[in-house]
């Protein structure tokens, strides 16, 4: 179940558990943070994008009655089932009542602006932790590169980058749609 990596996303960005009588025995969790309250929407099937707009107007006023700043408020939705792009859009895209993300995978977190999400980009882009050889020659050759030439922590030309694929592909008799190259 992926609520549990979002848990742990929250609160390893600092976020704490509050407890919301009006919250009890819901599928709603609260979490908050300085002037951030989260809540976390754990279900076990598919959201209906129709109903989150009524539940979310529902968590407002929620929030309202309990004197929490509701300006500052976001509902994380986390389902069972996937969601197509389409339904996934149509719940994020609709900003009534309250600010919605659906969260189905790591990539997802990244897109949420008030998560501490320094170290998760950090592990996503450390090449120099790619320990493991590839079986394909082109990649270990891009590999050595950036990390020859400090990729992971310093931008490179893209015309530098197009020359080094260049040489690659030169090397290995291959072409692949670049530039100059007509084997």
């Amino acid at each position: 179940m992926y609520k549990t990596v979002i848990l742990a996303h929250l609160i390893s960005s600092g976020f704490k558990p509050s407890l919301l009588k009006s919250f009890e025995d819901t599928e709603f969790s609260l979490f908050t943070k300085g002037q951030f309250n989260v809540i976390l929407r754990q279900s076990d099937g598919k959201p209906d994008p129709k109903s989150i707009v009524s539940e979310a107007n529902f968590l407002r006023q929620t929030m309202h009655k309990n004197k929490l700043n509701a300006w500052n408020s976001y509902l994380i939705i986390s389902s069972e089932e996937p969601m197509s792009f389409s339904e996934v859009f149509m719940i994020e895209r609709n900003a009534e009542a309250l600010r919605k993300y659906v969260v189905q995978n790591d990539n997802d977190l990244l897109r949420i602006p008030f998560l501490d999400n320094t170290e998760t980009v950090k592990n996503l882009f450390d090449i120099s932790s790619l320990k493991s050889k590839s079986q394909n020659v082109f990649l270990n050759n891009i590999q050595e590169f950036l990390l020859e030439n400090n990729g992971a922590n310093e931008k490179i030309n893209p015309k530098v980058i197009q020359e080094q694929i260049d040489i690659i592909l030169y090397l290995e008799g291959t072409t692949y749609g670049t530039k100059g190259n007509t084997n």
